[in-house]
């Protein structure tokens, strides 16, 4: 007999082989050594789930596990002196589970032998007592094809009764069952005994089929929201409130400019100093109605300038905690592109000067900041004299000319303080700050008129135009 098929052996002298070995043995580290009870000149059946003798396994599976253990194990030396490895007692976390599954099905029903068949390739997982012949059991087993009490036979004899109940484990299905070796007959206490089992054992399928399907349905809406992250842009955010800890998807991370969030402060740490007060008052949100909204800039270590937008839901659980639900967005290029369009807003497309609507806002400033640093401000108005009737006589193309002339002197003679504004076809504005008293806006005045009383050339053409002003001070 070759070293494979005798090393794992016990000694004649050596003690019965325990019921951890045999789950060892069941669970992955290949086929079980021959059990000191059975005589030696029984010989097992070869069936796809029985556990047999390394002289009559089936030989592929008994080739893939030699050579893997050839592999994984290489032969000492000596028999004697072999030291297990890692590979060894490291077994596969489903068949760990289904000896477990096998001890707590035959304690719940007070029998000496569990076993659980998921149509491994070693066979069955079957633990028990090692006054017990659980190899004769393990190879008398056969795939049932219902649940409830059932004999086991093999080599002409009925080695016990099982209860049989059906199973999931790992996404897998199979039978869990219980036996008590020595019974021959089923009586009306297994039918019984079965039902009560069988339904534990349903119970559990039906349990691990949910957890299964809210598994898929979780990891489903992951990948879904990361997809939508990805196209989007958009990041999510999510704590509860009071507590440091805080999730943060990986898009999250990327408007953040973050190789990880893991705690509020660590958030807070990415946002601006100016901008960190707002951010703290749009996370303590306790609306569950409206979400919360703000715009902060991103410390980003850098001179990049990174604006982020975040939204946040909050809703109470059923201990009536907050817990909040927050969006994040980078934003930087829709800010960069409605402040593009505010100045387009704002200005006169044909002279580029601000438009009729800035009027009031710019002189609301300069007078605010008059009455504070008390101080004068004084608005002048000009209106071009004629326009119409340069129009009419040398046509559109002549008035625009004139337009821009006075645009471009007016532009000339105000200081970087003040503000020019067109007001309508042929009128314009002056906001002055800072104006010392009556008599110098009085100055500006008049200086603005006698520069624009000049002539001007309309290509081939002079004409002289003039201006009309007037002012007003405050206080």
């Amino acid at each position: 007999m070759s070293d494979d098929s005798t090393q794992d052996r016990p000694s004649s002298g050596s003690a019965p082989t325990s019921p951890a070995r045999r789950a060892d043995a069941i669970e992955g580290q290949g086929p079980p050594a021959a059990s000191p009870h059975a005589h030696p000149s029984e010989s097992r059946p070869s069936t796809p789930n029985a556990l047999s003798s390394p002289n009559n396994a089936d030989p592929v599976a008994s080739s893939s596990v030699t050579r893997r253990r050839e592999r994984d194990n290489p032969r000492p030396a000596a028999r004697d002196e072999r030291v297990p490895s890692a590979a060894d007692t490291a077994l596969p976390s489903v068949h760990n589970r289904s000896a477990e599954i096998a001890k707590l099905f035959a304690d719940a029903a007070s029998y000496p032998i569990g076993l659980v068949d998921l149509e491994q390739p070693e066979g069955p997982a079957i633990v028990g007592e090692d006054t017990l012949d659980l190899d004769a059991l393990s190879a008398a087993w056969h795939r049932p094809q219902a649940p409830g009490p059932r004999q086991i036979v093999g080599e002409g004899r009925a080695l016990g009764v099982a209860i049989v109940a059906p199973l999931v484990l790992s996404g897998r299905s199979g039978w869990v069952a219980a036996i008590t070796p020595g019974e021959t007959d089923i009586t009306p206490q297994h039918h019984a005994l079965a039902a009560l089992l069988g339904g534990l054992a349903e119970d559990w399928a039906n349990q691990a089929a949910a957890n299964a399907l809210w598994v898929r349905r979780l990891r489903n809406e992951a990948a879904y929201y990361e997809r939508l992250h990805t196209l989007s842009g958009v990041g999510t955010l999510s704590g509860r409130a009071g507590h440091p800890r805080v999730d943060a998807c990986p898009k999250s991370l990327d408007v953040l400019w973050r190789g990880t969030i893991q705690t509020i402060d660590d958030f807070m740490d990415a946002v601006v100093p100016h901008d960190r007060m707002a951010v703290q008052a749009t996370l303590n949100h306790d609306g569950e109605t409206t979400p919360a909204i703000a715009d902060f800039e991103v410390n980003t270590g850098s001179q990049q300038r990174v604006t982020a937008r975040l939204k946040v839901n909050t809703y109470r659980d059923d201990v009536d905690m907050r817990h909040f639900i927050a969006t994040l967005e980078d934003v930087s290029a829709e800010k960069r592109h409605l402040a593009e369009l505010q100045k387009l807003a704002a200005r006169d497309m044909q002279t580029g000067l601000l438009n009729a609507d800035q009027l009031q806002p710019q002189l609301t400033e300069a007078l605010e900041e008059a009455r504070v640093a008390r101080q004068s401000a004084a608005l002048t108005l000009i209106s071009i004299d004629g326009l119409n009737d340069i129009v009419g006589v040398l046509g559109g193309q002549a008035g625009n000319q004139v337009i821009t002339f006075v645009a471009t002197t007016l532009k000339q003679l105000i200081r970087g303080t003040d503000a020019l504004i067109r007001t309508g076809e042929s009128s314009f504005a002056v906001v002055l700050r800072r104006v010392v008293d009556d008599v110098a806006a009085e100055r500006r005045a008049a200086m603005i008129k006698d520069v624009l009383a000049a002539p001007v050339d309309l290509g081939g053409e002079t004409i002289d135009i003039s201006v009309s002003v007037g002012f007003a001070i405050f206080p």
